[in-house]
Protein backbone atom coordinates (compact mmCIF):
# COMPACT_ATOMS: atom_id res chain seq x y z
CA UNK A 1 0.00 0.00 0.00
CA UNK A 2 0.67 3.57 -0.48
CA UNK A 3 2.16 5.38 2.20
CA UNK A 4 -0.51 8.12 3.70
CA UNK A 5 2.20 10.01 5.40
CA UNK A 6 5.43 11.15 3.97
CA UNK A 7 8.14 10.95 5.98
CA UNK A 8 9.43 14.49 5.78
CA UNK A 9 6.39 15.62 7.78
CA UNK A 10 6.71 13.11 10.67
CA UNK A 11 10.63 14.71 11.38
CA UNK A 12 8.93 18.06 10.72
CA UNK A 13 9.18 20.06 14.09
CA UNK A 14 5.64 20.49 15.44
CA UNK A 15 5.46 24.15 14.68
CA UNK A 16 5.52 23.59 11.03
CA UNK A 17 2.70 21.16 11.58
CA UNK A 18 5.20 18.15 11.69
CA UNK A 19 5.47 15.33 14.03
CA UNK A 20 8.72 15.78 15.61
CA UNK A 21 9.80 11.90 15.35
CA UNK A 22 14.22 11.94 15.69
CA UNK A 23 15.87 10.72 12.78
CA UNK A 24 15.86 6.77 12.64
CA UNK A 25 18.55 6.33 11.03
CA UNK A 26 20.69 8.63 13.43
CA UNK A 27 18.47 7.03 16.72
CA UNK A 28 19.70 3.59 15.39
CA UNK A 29 23.10 4.36 15.14
CA UNK A 30 23.34 5.96 18.67
CA UNK A 31 21.57 3.21 20.28
CA UNK A 32 24.35 0.52 18.64
CA UNK A 33 27.38 2.66 19.45
CA UNK A 34 25.72 2.49 23.36
CA UNK A 35 25.48 -1.01 22.36
CA UNK A 36 29.09 -1.79 21.44
CA UNK A 37 30.47 0.73 24.11
CA UNK A 38 28.90 -1.75 26.57
CA UNK A 39 30.46 -4.37 24.77
CA UNK A 40 34.07 -3.19 24.49
CA UNK A 41 33.67 -1.86 28.38
CA UNK A 42 32.07 -5.48 29.55
CA UNK A 43 31.07 -3.65 32.88
CA UNK A 44 27.49 -6.08 32.30
CA UNK A 45 28.65 -9.77 32.85
CA UNK A 46 25.71 -10.99 30.49
CA UNK A 47 27.36 -9.21 27.79
CA UNK A 48 30.08 -12.06 27.90
CA UNK A 49 28.30 -14.63 25.69
CA UNK A 50 27.65 -12.07 22.63
CA UNK A 51 31.61 -10.89 23.72
CA UNK A 52 32.50 -14.51 22.52
CA UNK A 53 34.91 -14.89 24.96
CA UNK A 54 36.69 -18.43 23.22
CA UNK A 55 38.02 -16.38 20.26
CA UNK A 56 41.02 -16.83 19.16
CA UNK A 57 41.79 -13.58 18.75
CA UNK A 58 40.63 -10.48 21.24
CA UNK A 59 36.92 -8.73 20.08
CA UNK A 60 39.28 -5.78 19.29
CA UNK A 61 40.28 -7.36 16.55
CA UNK A 62 37.15 -7.81 15.09
CA UNK A 63 36.36 -4.19 15.65
CA UNK A 64 39.56 -2.88 13.04
CA UNK A 65 40.40 -6.14 11.45
CA UNK A 66 37.21 -7.99 10.78
CA UNK A 67 38.83 -11.43 11.73
CA UNK A 68 40.15 -14.50 10.31
CA UNK A 69 37.77 -17.41 8.67
CA UNK A 70 38.31 -19.35 11.14
CA UNK A 71 36.32 -16.88 13.60
CA UNK A 72 33.30 -17.12 11.14
CA UNK A 73 31.04 -18.23 13.37
CA UNK A 74 31.70 -14.25 15.25
CA UNK A 75 29.72 -12.87 12.65
CA UNK A 76 26.68 -15.14 11.80
CA UNK A 77 25.11 -13.90 15.30
CA UNK A 78 22.77 -11.58 14.00
CA UNK A 79 23.28 -9.25 16.92
CA UNK A 80 26.99 -9.01 16.57
CA UNK A 81 26.83 -8.85 12.29
CA UNK A 82 24.15 -5.72 12.71
CA UNK A 83 26.78 -4.13 15.46
CA UNK A 84 29.81 -4.85 13.33
CA UNK A 85 28.18 -3.38 10.16
CA UNK A 86 26.95 -0.21 11.69
CA UNK A 87 30.66 -0.15 13.31
CA UNK A 88 31.46 -0.49 9.98
CA UNK A 89 29.43 2.52 8.42
CA UNK A 90 30.83 4.84 11.21
CA UNK A 91 34.29 3.84 11.10
CA UNK A 92 34.46 4.83 7.55
CA UNK A 93 32.83 8.23 8.10
CA UNK A 94 34.83 9.56 11.22
CA UNK A 95 38.38 7.64 11.21
CA UNK A 96 39.30 8.78 7.71
CA UNK A 97 43.57 8.07 8.49
CA UNK A 98 43.37 5.12 9.62
CA UNK A 99 45.10 2.24 7.95
CA UNK A 100 43.28 -0.57 6.60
Amino acid sequence: RKVRIKFKLLQDAKIRGGFALPNWETYYQATSLMWIKEWITLRNARLLTLEGHDLLLGWHAFLWYGGTKAQGYFRRHYIREALLLNWQKIKKQCYLKIPT
